[in-house]
C-alpha cells in the first residue's frame, strides 16, 4: 500500500469513528445535540435527529466503500 493510500485509510477511519460517536450520542436520547464548527452552529432537538443519523449512515457507508477500494478489509 502506498503512503498516500495509508494516509487516506487513517483519515477515513477517523471520519467513520466520528460518525459512529455522533450516532451513539443521538441514540442515548439526550434532550438536544449541539454541533459547533467555526461559525456554524446547529441545535437538534430530540426526535429530529433521525434524518441526520440516516444521512451520516449513508456517508459512513460510502467511506467504507472507499476503504474497500483501497484494499482494507472492513
Amino acid at each position: 500500500m502506498k503512503i498516500e493510500d495509508l494516509e487516506k485509510v487513517v483519515e477515513l477511519n477517523t471520519y467513520i469513528k466520528g460518525i459512529e460517536d455522533f450516532i451513539d450520542i443521538c441514540n442515548n436520547k439526550t434532550k438536544y445535540i449541539e454541533i459547533k464548527c467555526g461559525v456554524f452552529r446547529i441545535t437538534v432537538a430530540e426526535g429530529q435527529e433521525h434524518e441526520i443519523t440516516k444521512a451520516l449512515e449513508k456517508i459512513k457507508s460510502n467511506m467504507i466503500e472507499q476503504l474497500k477500494e483501497l484494499g482494507v478489509e472492513v
